[in-house]
């Protein structure tokens, strides 16, 4: 049963995890704080871990003589929730690339940055050679979807739109 203890000490938990950097293992370390809190009641524990992902008061919650403590916990912590759940799932995938062109003496290069979802951040020069490679490269891994034609098909409008770029660039 939920308690009122159990809820100030999620929101303690919640606030001592949250004021560090998120990283991969911040989902696990919320989960078992949920755990700890709860007393190791595990419906109780992923019952309100999804409500607060949610953003909504779901099931006996709704209810709940705690409900207004709830409400304030997902307004402070739905998103910082949601972010840490798609850093433990997608952390490593690309979230943004931008480029910038350095020009020196009649030279150009790009320096370009990435940043994946998890906030890592990297960067890299290329010239506009290395950069074709590049694009060599991953228009061959894109190749090897044709065995995927659902996945194909969805990305046919981002595939016509760069053949248009590049034959812009050819004419």
């Amino acid at each position: 049963m939920l308690n009122d203890l159990m809820i100030h000490n999620i929101e303690a938990v919640l606030k001592r995890i949250f004021c560090q950097k998120v990283t991969r293992s911040t989902i696990r370390e919320v989960q078992n704080g949920f755990m700890a809190c709860t007393k190791n009641d595990q419906e109780l524990s992923r019952d309100l871990l999804e409500t607060i992902l949610s953003g909504q008061l779901q099931g006996g919650f709704s209810s709940h003589p705690l409900a207004d403590h709830i409400k304030k916990i997902m307004s402070e912590f739905t998103i910082p929730l949601r972010v840490a759940k798609e850093v433990f799932e997608r952390g490593e995938f690309v979230s943004m690339v931008t480029s910038d062109i350095l020009k020196n003496e009649g030279d150009i290069a790009f320096l370009n940055r990435i940043r994946r979802v998890d906030g890592e951040e990297f960067s890299f020069i290329s010239d506009p050679v290395s950069t074709l490679h590049l694009l060599h490269h991953f228009t061959a891994r894109v190749q090897e979807l044709e065995q995927n034609k659902d996945l194909l098909q969805a990305m046919k409008g981002d595939l016509v739109s760069l053949k248009d770029k590049l034959e812009a660039l050819t004419r």
